[in-house]
């Protein structure tokens, strides 16, 4: 792929960004729009906001590819939704626990977020008929611009229950959706159709640009850290501590809480736990977080803690009953402060141990993404402790590198 520019759109929890690159990565414009809620009607003002900025450039877009957040979900009926379920929406107990027994043992549709959980909460709840579909978040985007419900990818897929090893839906998967059918599954970056007439009148796009199957939120962010290689490393010091390797085999442990993505020719296996820069703010005010993070770190005191926010953990070993284990509230807070970072480091890094332990190679090169990277104290003990720390991430938006997908060597 290496004709024209390439629009790259990013549909997350808070808003939506758009970034147009040329096929060697550099930008060449970017554009962004909130979301105050999380619904088709937002999101479709949010899209018109981001291509009305970008407009005096889309002549010259002759691919668009998208990502969104993983496992947020609806139904969709002939141009109308269901509620949207996000992510981390836990309501379909129930469900999980009706089918948690019928799942492969390795299967990344477990719990009761997973995408199928709640695909099936939401057809326990809402009207289907026959023109029902399942519609993870970046199959709606896509959808604005083909005029159709396309295919999704093989990244989104995977929470639904589809089998990426032998790229396929497992036969309890459709028995178990029944009557809705799980949706046509292509590779990322798949060339899904043209752009329909009308969204190249109202826009200005060409008649030669082309709708490429996308991926998730998290790979497109693993990719504009600049990882790729195998052995690279990304750790998103965000809320949430979530890790990523490119690895050349699959690797699935749902009692670890991990599990694999296709990426190209080879996988992208790891986790995401429940610690992260969010345990911090258990503690201590933003203004407290960054005046104690600018100091040098003390002497490291063995301080027990484990530095869950609620009761479960995912990774890196999947306990739904782990409590939390904080330090001393009496103790000075420049050493509450230091004990839970050595915590999220140890995290981290016993982390990539079991990644490693499960057949994951080890790090040569760990990349870092989100606000923790501007925490100079948890970079420090990063530093001291993880083997071949790349501090000078170059931090892009996900919008740039879900373009990456497209570009002539892609991972």
């Amino acid at each position: 792929m290496s004709d024209g520019w390439i629009l790259g759109l990013d549909l997350g929890t808070s808003g939506l960004r758009g970034v147009i690159t040329d096929e060697t990565g550099e930008i060449h414009a970017e554009a962004a729009a909130p979301l105050t809620d999380q619904s088709p009607t937002t999101w479709s003002a949010a899209l018109s906001g981001v291509l009305l900025e970008l407009k005096p450039h889309l002549s010259r877009v002759h691919h668009i590819i998208a990502d969104a957040t993983s496992s947020t979900v609806m139904l969709w009926d002939n141009g109308v939704s269901s509620p949207v379920l996000m992510y981390d929406d836990g309501r379909a107990t129930q469900e999980y626990a009706a089918i948690r027994d019928q799942l492969p043992a390795d299967s990344a549709a477990h719990g009761a977020t997973s995408t199928l959980s709640k695909v099936l909460w939401l057809r326990n709840h809402c009207p289907v008929s026959s023109g029902t579909r399942i519609a993870h978040q970046v199959d709606w985007l896509n959808a604005q611009f083909l005029g159709f419900p396309p295919p999704t990818d093989w990244n989104n897929a995977l929470k639904l229950g589809y089998d990426p090893i032998r790229e396929q839906w497992p036969d309890v998967i459709e028995q178990l959706l029944s009557p809705l059918s799980p949706p046509k599954v292509v590779p990322s970056g798949t060339p899904l159709g043209s752009v329909q007439e009308a969204v190249q009148d109202t826009w200005g796009f060409p008649h030669q640009c082309t709708v490429h199957a996308g991926t998730t939120d998290s790979i497109a962010g693993f990719l504009a850290a600049g990882a790729q290689a195998l052995g690279d490393a990304v750790s998103s010091l965000g809320t949430t501590l979530a890790l990523k390797i490119v690895s050349e085999r699959p690797i699935f442990s749902p009692s670890h809480g991990i599990y694999s993505h296709r990426l190209g020719r080879r996988w992208l296996a790891g986790g995401a736990s429940n610690v992260g820069g969010g345990s911090l703010l258990e503690m201590f005010s933003l203004e407290q977080v960054r005046a104690l993070s600018k100091r040098q770190p003390g002497p490291k005191r063995g301080i027990a803690c484990y530095p869950l926010r609620g009761v479960g953990e995912r990774f890196p070993e999947a306990d739904a009953k782990k409590a939390g284990l904080w330090p001393d509230k009496h103790l000075p807070e420049a050493v509450r402060f230091q004990a839970i970072v050595e915590a999220l480091v140890a995290i981290e890094k016993k982390g990539y141990e079991r990644l490693h332990a499960l057949g994951a190679p080890a790090p040569q090169r760990i990349f870092c993404v989100g606000g923790g990277c501007r925490n100079a104290m948890w970079q420090r003990l990063r530093s001291a402790q993880l083997p071949h720390v790349v501090a000078q991430t170059v931090e892009r938006p996900p919008a740039w590198g879900v373009t990456r997908l497209l570009a002539d060597e892609g991972p």
